[in-house]
C-alpha cells in the first residue's frame, strides 16, 4: 500500500512539473528601480531580458504600481517598453521578427532585450510601489502567453533650498527711528525651498572668524512672505540648529513652473538693545539645514 501511495505521488509530482511552461517554473523577473530622486521630471529606464519563443508581437500589461501603505500610485501612462527602435505603452504591441531577432532566434527560444522606461514627477510622493507587469507572448496562430513580471520602485523623500541672490550679505545697519532700540537688517532675504514631503528647516549662527566670541543675541524672523511674521526666535552665535520653518510638500504636477516648485521663506533679522553691547564689526556666518519628515 505504501508503494502505490509513493508511486502516485511521483506520478502527479512529474505531471506538476511538465505541465508548466519553463518560464511560469521560476520565480518571476523583478525589474527593481532603486532609490530613485525625482528633482525634476525625467525619464529613468531599466535594461531586462526575456526569453521569446515562436512569438511574432509581445505586448506588457500592467496597471499602476501602488505604495500598499498610503494608495499612492504612479500612473500606468508614465510607464513605457522599448524594443529596439519601438517604443510603446502599455497594451501596445511590439513587433518581434526572426530579421529582428536574427535566423532562427525564435524558434531556438533565445532572449530579447527591452527597456521599461518610466516617468518621475518631482511631485511624485515618497513610498515603496509595486506592482505586476504581465508580458503577453502572441504566436501566428493566436495563442497567447502571460509571463509575469514584478515592478519595485522606491522613491525617496528629497529636500532642496537656495537664496534667490546668490552669495546674498546681512547688514545691521538700519534703525528705525532716533528712539528705537532695535537694529535691523537693511532688506529681508529670499530663500526658495522645495520638497516631495513635508519638511523642516533649522538655522544657526556661526562666527566667521574662528577667535570672534559673539554674545549678543539676535532676533530672526521666518515668514511666507516679506510682510508676515510667522515665525520669531532668539539666538546666540555658536549654538545649536533650531527649528525655523516646517510646511507641507511644496511641489504640484511636473514642477516646471517655478511658482509650483518652489516655496518662498522670507528671513530678516535683527538685534535688540544693541547699544547695550561692546560696539565694532561682527562678521556671522548663517547655516541652514533641511530635513524631510518621511
Amino acid at each position: 500500500m505504501r508503494k502505490r501511495i509513493s508511486s502516485l505521488f511521483v506520478i502527479i509530482l512529474c505531471f506538476a512539473f511538465f505541465s508548466f511552461s519553463p518560464a511560469l517554473a521560476n520565480p518571476p523577473l523583478i525589474l527593481n528601480f532603486r532609490d530613485i530622486k525625482a528633482f525634476e521630471k525625467s525619464i529613468v529606464s531599466l535594461s531586462f531580458s526575456l526569453p521569446v519563443y515562436n512569438t511574432q508581437t509581445l505586448s506588457f500589461d500592467c496597471s499602476s504600481p501602488v505604495d500598499l501603505s498610503t494608495g499612492k500610485t504612479i500612473p500606468q501612462e508614465r510607464i513605457t517598453f522599448t524594443y529596439q527602435q519601438q517604443t510603446v505603452s502599455v497594451n501596445q504591441p511590439l513587433q518581434l521578427t526572426t530579421n529582428n531577432l536574427g535566423q532562427d532566434s525564435v524558434v531556438c527560444g533565445k532572449t530579447a532585450d527591452f527597456l521599461i522606461n518610466i516617468e518621475f514627477n518631482p511631485s511624485d510622493l515618497p513610498g515603496e510601489y509595486q506592482g505586476y507587469i504581465y508580458a503577453v507572448y502572441q504566436d501566428s496562430t493566436g495563442n497567447s502567453e502571460r509571463i509575469p513580471i514584478f515592478l519595485k520602485i522606491n522613491l525617496l523623500p528629497w529636500i532642496r533650498f537656495k537664496t534667490a541672490t546668490p552669495n546674498p550679505k546681512i547688514i545691521f545697519n538700519h534703525i528705525p527711528s532716533l528712539t528705537g532700540i532695535g537694529l535691523q537688517t537693511t532688506e529681508p532675504i529670499r530663500i526658495l525651498l522645495a520638497s516631495n514631503a513635508p519638511w523642516c528647516l533649522f538655522l544657526r549662527f556661526g562666527e566667521k572668524r574662528i577667535f570672534e566670541r559673539s554674545s549678543f543675541p539676535i532676533e530672526v524672523s521666518i515668514s511666507k512672505s516679506s510682510k508676515d511674521k510667522s515665525f520669531k526666535e532668539s539666538f546666540f552665535p555658536n549654538e545649536g540648529f533650531k527649528l525655523v520653518a516646517s510646511g507641507s510638500p511644496t511641489i504640484s504636477g511636473d514642477g516646471s513652473e517655478p511658482e509650483k516648485y518652489w516655496t518662498e521663506l522670507w528671513f530678516s533679522a535683527s538685534i535688540l538693545d544693541w547699544h547695550l553691547y561692546p560696539t565694532g564689526t561682527h562678521s556671522l556666518v548663517i547655516y541652514l539645514s533641511g530635513q524631510t519628515n518621511e
